[in-house]
């Protein structure tokens, strides 16, 4: 029986855990810093992590993860045509779309 805590106690530590984590892992950004990623992505000047990071870690502005998710459905919606692309040229269209919405206030 006190395996039975333990393994329990253990589980219910970890999911603490790990939902801490999770939340505390978002980052700032900004609209200008965003738009430079999907420059610097589109342009072929990041780093090989870059885009990575930007589509996989969440933001901590609400409306910046907006952005930063509809640049994640852009993979999806268009997908590569050519081996090792992230996207096609239509995608590449659309994040561009997406970068200038960025700069602009609303």
């Amino acid at each position: 029986m006190p395996w039975f805590y333990i393994t329990f106690g253990t589980a219910v530590l970890l999911c603490i855990f790990f939902l801490n984590m999770r939340r505390t892992s978002r980052k700032d950004s900004s609209r200008e810093k965003i738009a430079q990623t999907i420059g610097d992505f589109i342009d072929g000047r990041g780093q090989p992590d870059d885009w990575d990071d930007f589509t996989s870690i969440p933001l901590k502005d609400p409306e910046l993860d907006k952005i930063r998710e509809a640049c994640v459905e852009v993979g999806f919606a268009f997908p590569a045509k050519k081996t090792n692309a992230w996207c096609s040229q239509e995608g590449i269209a659309e994040l561009r779309k997406i970068q200038a919405r960025c700069l602009v206030r609303t």
